[in-house]
């Protein structure tokens, strides 16, 4: 695992150095036809759960003229070991997420979704559905092409810990190219408080929603594009 989070760490910018290929630098024909993807990667994590788990996940693309589209499900064998719980000894994360954006002007585009996650413990399961917003762009110049993207994930029905914050993307090379191969960072800075156990009980909750934390996550993903 230490191998995979190095070759990681080390692969962006190879990847930019590296795309020398025509098929990275040439963008892909629009169409509304979705193009399935399938990925993998590790994941540093924070908010506490182990501090390395792995994902994978599939989904597809879609790139026509005025809209882009990104719709991906993923699993993570994320497990809570910092939760002040006892024998809490497995765990796991589900995602689901869909988001469309409308393409503006010189490669940039704006819009937004929603996403599902669900957090599954030995003790506990927590779920919630949360919409998003935000802008990118497609990059593509004469050695290199990239995404870049920024959004905000609101709490949305997350009523245990109120999770939101901002959340930062690049891809290599960028996923509108005619190249199958991709690799994407996503780093998540999010704000949350404490969890909320009894809502029957205000003093209680008022001091748990107040008591706030920020914690980060940060995954690296190689996927193929069909």
């Amino acid at each position: 695992m230490k191998r995979l989070i190095l070759a990681a760490l080390l692969f962006a910018p190879l990847a930019a150095v590296g795309q020398n290929e025509s098929a990275a630098l040439t963008p892909a024909q629009p169409s509304w036809t979705p193009h399935p993807v399938v990925f993998s990667g590790p994941s540093l994590m924070g908010g506490g759960y182990q501090p390395v788990a792995e994902h994978l996940g599939a989904g597809f693309l879609l790139n026509s003229s005025n809209i882009g589209g990104d719709f991906e499900s993923r699993y993570m064998n994320a497990r809570k070991t910092n939760d002040n719980t006892v024998n809490n000894t497995k765990g796991h994360e589900r995602y689901l997420q869909g988001r469309l954006f409308y393409k503006w002007h010189r490669g940039l585009y704006f819009g937004g979704g929603a996403q599902w996650s669900e957090t599954s413990t030995t003790n506990y399961k927590k779920e919630a559905w949360r919409p998003t917003f935000g802008m990118g762009g497609d990059y593509f110049g004469d050695r290199v092409s990239l995404r870049w993207q920024a959004l905000y994930i609101l709490p949305g029905t997350d009523k245990s810990n109120g999770l939101q914050g901002p959340e930062l993307q690049i891809w290599f090379p960028s996923p509108v190219s005619r190249s199958h191969f991709f690799y994407r960072e996503t780093i998540g800075l999010y704000e949350f408080h404490q969890t909320v156990t009894d809502p029957s009980d205000p003093h209680l909750t008022a001091q748990q929603l107040s008591s706030r934390s920020v914690t980060s996550f940060l995954d690296f993903t190689f996927g193929w594009r069909f």
